[in-house]
C-alpha cells in the first residue's frame, strides 16, 4: 500500500495526521484568502449546511471550548473542528488557543485527516479579516493601526499584506518589552516600518486599517477617536461578555459579520449595546458583501467594521486546502483506526 493517498482517490483505511509544523509548512495565507472567499460565496449561494458553534465557558481560568461543523457541497469539505481558549495560558508561555479538525469523505463518511488546529484557526482568522478588508476597506488603504502582539495579530497582518500594499504600522501593546520584540521580528519577516505607540488612541491617528486582537474583555480605545474612512478588524473578544470595540464605536460604523446568528449569539461588541438599549444600527453578513448583494463600502469617508467571531465554514474549507497539499507534497503520517491492523 503506498504511503500516502493519491490526490485522485482519497478513499483509504488510513487517516492522514497533520501536526502543526505541517499546517505551517503547508498553508499559505493568499491560497487561505481565496478558499475563505470561495467558502462564502458557497454560503451565499445556499450551498452550505453547518451547525451553530456549541460552546462550554463554565470552565476555570477563563477556559472556553467550542465545536463546530460544516459541510460547504461544491467544494466537497466536511469536517468538524474542537477547539478551546484558555487566555491565562499566554501567561505561562503557552498556546491560548488549541484544538483539531476532523476532515471526513463527504461521499463514504470515511475518516480523512485529523489536523492540528492551532495555527490552521490563527491563519483562517486572518484569512477571513483579509476577505473583509479586501471589500470593506479603501483600495489606497497603506497604513495599520495594531492592537495585540499574539499569534492572531500576526496572521492578522499576513492577511493585510496580501490584500493591500501596507508601508506602515503602529503597534500599541501594554508591555513595552514585548511590543519592541513583536515590532522587530515582524518587521524583520514583512520589510514594514513598525511605530510603537504610548497610548491606544495613538494607534488610530492616520490608520488606515485598525485591527483588534487582543484578550482584552474591555474597550481598548475611544470608538469617538477612529478617523473617517478607517476600515476595523475586530478579531479578539468572542464572548457575550467581552468587547474590544465601545458602543460609539459600533454605532457609528458600517458593521459586517460573518454570521448574523452567531454574532447575534457570542459578539459583545453588538450584544452589551444591544442589551442596554444602546444599538442603533444594523448588522451585516460577509457573504452577502462577497456576493455583491449588498455594497460593503458606500464612501471614502465611511467607517467600517469587520466583527469576526469566526464560523465553521472557514475552518473546514481550509482544513480541506491543507489536506489537498498534503497529499500532494507527500506530508503528515498515515495511521490505521483500525485496531486489528
Amino acid at each position: 500500500m503506498p504511503l500516502f493517498k493519491s490526490a485522485a482517490s482519497e478513499k483509504c483505511d488510513l487517516v492522514l495526521i497533520l501536526t502543526s509544523s505541517d499546517v505551517k509548512s503547508l498553508l499559505k495565507m493568499d491560497e487561505a484568502i481565496n478558499t475563505v472567499e470561495k467558502s462564502f460565496v458557497e454560503l451565499a449561494r445556499g450551498r452550505v449546511s453547518m451547525t451553530e458553534r456549541a460552546v462550554i465557558t463554565d470552565l476555570k481560568k477563563d477556559g472556553w471550548m467550542g465545536v463546530m461543523t460544516a459541510h460547504l457541497r461544491d467544494m466537497r469539505s466536511l469536517g468538524s473542528k474542537i477547539i478551546t481558549v484558555f487566555t491565562h495560558n499566554e501567561r505561562d508561555g503557552r498556546p491560548t488557543t488549541q484544538g483539531v479538525v476532523i476532515l471526513v469523505d463527504p461521499d463514504s463518511g470515511d475518516l480523512l485527516s485529523i489536523i492540528e488546529a492551532g495555527w490552521l484557526t490563527a491563519i483562517r482568522t486572518g484569512a477571513a479579516s483579509g476577505v473583509a478588508t479586501k471589500f470593506l476597506a479603501r483600495k489606497e488603504s497603506k497604513t495599520i493601526g495594531l492592537f495585540g502582539a499574539g499569534i492572531q495579530a500576526r496572521t492578522q497582518l499576513m492577511g493585510m499584506l496580501c490584500v493591500r500594499e501596507i508601508e506602515s504600522v503602529k503597534l500599541y501593546v501594554p508591555s513595552r518589552t514585548r511590543a519592541e520584540s513583536f515590532a522587530a521580528e515582524m518587521s524583520q519577516e514583512f520589510g514594514i516600518k513598525f511605530q510603537i505607540v504610548p497610548r491606544p488612541n495613538d494607534g488610530l491617528l492616520h490608520s488606515d486599517i485598525v485591527i483588534t486582537a487582543t484578550t482584552s474583555k474591555i474597550p481598548i480605545f475611544d470608538g469617538s477617536r477612529i478617523e473617517s474612512g478607517t476600515h476595523i478588524n475586530c478579531v479578539g473578544a468572542h464572548t457575550k461578555d467581552a468587547r474590544e470595540l465601545d458602543s460609539f464605536a459600533i454605532n457609528v460604523a458600517r458593521v459586517v459579520v460573518d454570521l448574523r446568528s452567531s454574532a447575534m449569539k457570542e459578539a459583545g461588541e453588538i450584544l452589551i449595546p444591544m442589551k442596554g438599549g444602546d444599538l442603533h444600527m444594523d448588522i451585516l453578513e460577509l457573504a452577502d458583501v462577497v456576493s455583491g448583494k449588498v455594497i460593503g463600502r458606500n464612501s471614502p469617508s465611511e467607517i467600517t467594521i469587520f466583527k469576526s467571531t469566526g464560523i465553521s465554514i472557514e475552518d473546514i474549507s481550509t482544513a480541506k486546502l491543507v489536506y489537498g497539499a498534503a497529499l500532494r507534497a507527500g506530508v503528515g503520517k498515515e495511521i490505521s483506526m483500525d485496531s486489528n491492523s
